[in-house]
């Protein structure tokens, strides 16, 4: 039984790997020896295209887990992405049917050898690369992958995660497009690893020229035409994709409440983050002075910093300190209005809140910094 158990698993893997080698170092051989017109060769693709692409499928899930992002959505994955290569064989049929150069089923056998080999070898090196950032973050060589959502510099992420989620639950052909596609869930992560995002495209550009590679050489006749049509085929489809999908990602801009929704709960959930950080500074200042001033204490509420000091009697007196009030009122909300470190305070809607007291007595003078003060 074990001899052959072994033979079972070994001698696919083995065909696999042996296949995809050879469709890299010797793509001219490979594509004549599958352009014969009987059907076994056509199987023989087609199994190869189904076991590279599996691989694919195990790997590129392997790669989410190792940076730890959402996993890809297996049935759309594959839907997307068979669609796609028997689009692109398909108009490379026509074409060439159109230029009399080569069968229907050459083109696909091309296009399941050549987007197999790619995906595949594109995924295995993704892998690598993932397991090699991941050790590297293990030992402390590198930050962390995944964006930290509570974190005020992020807001910018947090908005742009959020409206692609709401899109793909407005519409089922966008979330078919964004989820079919296993780069989009490296948005998940920091720049620069959410630049990952591109080797989808650069996977299927590389296949693009293979195919055009087999096809050219897998033909008898006129050569040219059907590399030509298969290169051709190849630019339509995937600049179909990439147009069609941001057509309709500005159709749904436009028609749905996703972007004006979603800035502002990026902007709610920021501004209540930028105050939570802003409080936790100003408490390391409670109990000393700034200038005439001494913190004695700070809160949050909400989206407002509520910030509370005392002038002592040995800096102003009761008529000094009504014109420090007037002074210090007039430069606070000037600087905030004004100054550009105070414009992302502006932009989410925060607030401050001085509540300053005269020494022990109960006069209080409040200014407030904010929006609708820079407005007057």
């Amino acid at each position: 039984m074990k001899p052959t158990v072994e033979r079972l698993v070994s001698r696919p893997l083995r065909d696999l790997v042996d296949t995809t080698f050879l469709l890299i170092t010797s793509p001219a051989s490979v594509a004549r020896e599958f352009a014969s017109q009987d059907g076994h060769q056509f199987a023989r693709a087609v199994t190869y295209f189904v076991a590279a692409f599996s691989a694919a499928v195990i790997l590129s899930i392997v790669v989410q887990l190792v940076l730890g992002i959402e996993t890809i959505k297996e049935e759309q994955y594959w839907s997307l992405h068979v669609a796609m290569v028997l689009c692109i064989a398909l108009l490379a049929a026509l074409l060439a049917f159109v230029m009399q150069s080569a069968p229907v089923n050459l083109f696909l056998k091309m296009a399941f050898l050549a987007f197999g080999a790619c995906f595949l070898i594109g995924n295995f090196m993704l892998a690598g690369a993932s397991l090699t950032l991941f050790g590297l973050r293990e030992v402390g060589y590198i930050p962390d992958f995944n964006v930290d959502m509570t974190l005020v510099r992020n807001y910018e992420k947090i908005g742009e995660l959020a409206y692609w989620e709401c899109l793909s639950q407005q519409s089922i052909l966008f979330d078919a497009l964004y989820h079919g596609f296993a780069a989009s869930n490296f948005r998940a992560l920091r720049d620069p690893l959410d630049k990952l995002f591109y080797l989808e495209y650069v996977f299927a550009l590389a296949a693009s020229v293979l195919f055009t590679i087999l096809a050219y050489f897998g033909s008898e006749r006129r050569r040219w035409a059907s590399g030509l049509a298969a290169g051709l085929s190849s630019a339509l489809i995937i600049a179909g994709i990439v147009i069609g999908d941001s057509a309709l990602s500005d159709h749904l801009r436009q028609t749905t409440p996703c972007e004006k929704q979603f800035v502002k709960v990026m902007f709610n959930r920021t501004a209540e983050d930028i105050v939570r950080e802003l409080a936790e500074n100003h408490a390391k200042d409670i109990g000393k002075r700034w200038g005439n001033l001494i913190i004695t204490g700070v809160e949050q509420q909400q989206r407002s910093l509520i910030l509370r000091a005392r002038v002592s009697e040995r800096d102003a007196n009761a008529e000094e300190f009504a014109q420090m009030m007037k002074t210090f009122r007039q430069r606070a909300i000037h600087d905030y209005c004004t100054l550009e470190h105070s414009g992302h305070l502006r932009r989410a809607g925060v607030s401050q809140v001085w509540m300053i007291q005269y020494a022990n007595t109960e006069l209080v003078e409040r200014i407030v910094q904010s929006e609708d003060q820079c407005r007057r």
